[in-house]
């Protein structure tokens, strides 16, 4: 997982916002350094705003990046980072439903179940609660900075 770091930012510049395919796609300016085409699945305000609370990937780094920020005027995070703690807990989810009703059908059958879908079926259980813990990270740092 990469270094992350909230930090206050000096100046936030959203612009050229436009809609794509399924997913709304803008340019960021922060504190004089632009990231460019940064997706997100819900339309992103533009405007420019200073002393703005945002959560950034390798702030240190010579390519820190823009995962998340509280847009001025609300106590939400906006961004990537919240929309894959979403996306992350429901596909975790259907991931693990999906897994344990078919191991209970494979399981309860009359012709017995065969090891390899059992396995199969199982790593989908285990790879859905990977995408659940993940998720629970994520939201957990993004609690503690709110």
């Amino acid at each position: 997982m990469t270094n992350v770091t909230v930090v206050t930012l000096k100046r936030l510049r959203i612009f050229d916002v436009a809609p794509g395919n399924k997913r709304w796609h803008f340019s960021v300016e922060f504190d004089g350094k632009r990231e460019f085409s940064i997706a997100s699945p819900t339309k992103v305000q533009a405007g420019e705003w200073s002393n703005v609370k945002a959560l950034l990937k390798d702030a240190d780094g010579p390519m820190p990046g823009l995962l998340a920020w509280i847009a001025p005027g609300t106590d939400f995070w906006t961004g990537a980072w919240p929309r894959s703690v979403v996306h992350d807990a429901i596909l975790g989810l259907a991931l693990v439903v999906l897994g344990l009703f078919m191991l209970f059908v494979l399981t309860h059958s009359a012709h017995g179940a065969p090891l390899p879908l059992l396995l199969v079926f199982g790593a989908m259980v285990g790879l859905g609660a990977g995408k659940i813990y993940a998720s629970i990270r994520k939201n957990m740092i993004l609690d503690k900075y709110r």
